[in-house]
């Protein structure tokens, strides 16, 4: 009887030791942001929020990365999560002992540190995170940049407060941020309508900033208006371009499935970006299908790029059992009106 007691009461405690790992792993899930691992949106803010009523002090900083969207659009959104990953990790570590860390946004992130109670830190806790962050590279020795502020506690704060505060700011640095040498140098004053801007500040901020090798990739609304800009240009000067239409297709005639698009996809994007020039300009017209715009190119000159990114693409192992369509036509002057 003792025996079977013990067996039973082992029994039990097993169950209920499982119990518990299940319960754990539950509040991680609704507590941690998918992607990085760190708190989520509404765990940071009640986290926040709980230390605030205890510390009655803190320092709040809110951070994002700057241009992301164009991450996403050059090396795909496999690099944007990793990117995002590696941010998390940095903030992470440096919240480790006595601070927080969640995912706010897509690109945005908050910190706080509880036990901060002077301006000063502030600014130098700004300078290690973006010192620290600057380090992380997406790909390619292609590096980011990241835009932070931080405010201090005042009476009566919540998170929600504080972060409208410190967001404000973000918002306002952003507007009067420059870049030199291709640093961010940062200013301590805000715009203002008198405010005169260098013409070579502006040539600065509008210059490609990190030049990548090949094809220009866009998404699709900045192709978009591309197009139509070389459409006007054509209409005055006297010139030719050409569109191409890659689609995705398997032997059988019918489009790659759902699980083959995206590494497809991927490695055509790489393979159009190569083949072309510098010039040239694409995007991904849709899940299986790249639109490419080849400027000053004749029509023998674009069978030239058809056949050299057929040729890549059927040395490709990953895709030798994909077919590689394409269509390519004309791009014409446009016609303009002018009212009499």
């Amino acid at each position: 009887m003792i025996e079977e007691t013990e067996q039973v009461y082992e029994l039990q405690m097993e169950k209920l030791q499982k119990l518990e790992e299940e319960n754990r792993q539950l509040r991680v899930m609704v507590e941690q942001d998918w992607l990085t691992g760190i708190y989520n949106r509404g765990t940071i803010e009640l986290k926040i929020n709980q230390q605030l009523q205890m510390y009655q002090k803190g320092a709040l900083f809110v951070l994002d990365v700057d241009h992301f969207k164009q991450i996403n659009d050059q090396y795909g959104h496999i690099c944007g999560d990793v990117a995002l990953k590696k941010i998390a990790a940095v903030l992470k570590k440096i919240t480790y002992k006595n601070g927080s860390a969640g995912r706010v946004g897509g690109d945005e992130f908050v910190i706080f540190y509880p036990e901060a109670d002077d301006e000063s830190f502030i600014e130098e806790k700004r300078k290690e995170i973006r010192s620290l962050l600057k380090q992380i590279q997406v790909t390619d020795g292609a590096s980011i940049y990241v835009s932070i502020c931080g405010c201090m506690y005042r009476p009566n704060d919540d998170y929600i407060s504080m972060f409208r505060r410190a967001d404000a700011l973000l918002v306002k640095e952003k507007h009067i941020r420059r870049r030199l040498d291709g640093e961010h140098v940062y200013n301590d004053i805000y715009m203002s309508e008198n405010l005169l801007v260098d013409i070579e500040l502006i040539r600065k901020e509008l210059r490609e900033q990190e030049i990548i090798p090949g094809a220009f990739c866009q998404d699709y609304h900045s192709f978009q208006n591309i197009y139509r800009f070389i459409e006007r240009r054509m209409s005055r000067i006297q010139g030719e371009a050409g569109l191409i239409l890659f689609t995705l297709m398997n032997p059988k005639g019918a489009y790659p499935s759902f699980e083959q698009q995206e590494q497809c996809m991927f490695a055509l994007k790489r393979i159009i970006q190569s083949s072309l020039r510098l010039g040239d300009v694409f995007t991904q017209y849709s899940s299986f299908q790249f639109l490419v715009m080849a400027l000053d190119t004749k029509e023998e000159g674009i069978q030239c790029i058809i056949d050299r990114i057929q040729k890549a693409f059927a040395q490709n192992a990953c895709l030798k059992d994909k077919m590689l369509l394409h269509h390519d036509f004309p791009l014409e002057a446009v016609h303009t009106h002018v009212a009499r």
